[in-house]
Formats: structure tokens, C-alpha cells, sequence
């Protein structure tokens, strides 16, 4: 590819928060705030992946499928599907961690946790 886009070089053993949330880009699993691991089906944990060393930046569903399904022919709903459970998984209703970008992709936009409980009050939209 060209260097037009704007790649961002994750360490492979790097976690994300997203949310309650975190995603471990080394094993490629979703835990929640306990630390259990949350099901998510290979294509959908390799979406994440994705979205995740793309972070704030907006991935195109041609993109995604080179990534995800490099030599395998799928169709959009395929890549609408994998979203859909992502979504889901992180209880992303508002579509605030992963937002549409329409006719150009989506974007994961990870909300921070917060901290301590003072802050709750401080961020209460996430």
C-alpha cells in the first residue's frame, strides 16, 4: 500500500480499553471489567483487530476485507455481521466506540474507563 494511510504500530502484546472493556491485541480477546473472556467469532476478534491498530482512523470496507478475508470472497454483509457482534459484545448500542462512517467505513473511537469514582460523574455519556 502506499504510505498514504496513516498506520499505527501497535506491540504486539498491547491492550486496548474500550469501554468497560479491554481487547488483547496478542491473543486477540475481548475481557470484560472481571476479567472474563468474552466470545467473539474469529472473524469478528480479527475485525477488532483491526479496527483496534487502526484506532481513530476510518477503515474501509475494502480494507477490511483484504485484512480479515484476504483471499476469500465474502460479501458486505459478511463485514456488516462482524460489526454487528462487536457491537454487541461491548454493549456498543449508541455506536459511540464504533462509529459509521457512511460510504467511507468505521472508526473505533475507545472511551476511557474511568479511574476512580470521582471521576464517574465527571464522564457520565460513557
Amino acid at each position: 500500500m502506499s504510505g498514504e494511510k496513516s498506520e499505527k504500530v501497535l506491540n504486539s502484546s498491547e491492550t486496548v480499553q474500550l469501554g468497560e472493556f479491554t481487547f488483547s491485541l496478542a491473543s486477540k480477546e475481548l475481557l470484560d471489567a472481571s476479567g472474563r473472556q468474552v466470545h467473539l467469532r474469529r472473524q469478528s476478534s480479527e475485525v477488532l483487530a483491526h479496527l483496534v491498530s487502526r484506532r481513530g482512523d476510518t477503515v474501509s470496507k475494502s480494507e477490511f476485507f483484504d485484512a480479515v478475508w484476504a483471499k476469500t470472497v465474502v460479501t458486505d454483509d459478511s463485514l456488516s455481521q462482524c460489526i454487528s457482534d462487536i457491537r454487541r459484545a461491548l454493549n456498543d448500542t449508541s455506536h459511540k466506540v464504533i462509529q459509521t462512517r457512511p460510504k467511507k467505513g468505521y472508526c473505533l473511537v475507545p472511551a476511557q474507563r474511568p479511574k476512580r469514582p470521582q471521576q464517574q460523574d465527571a464522564i457520565s455519556d460513557i
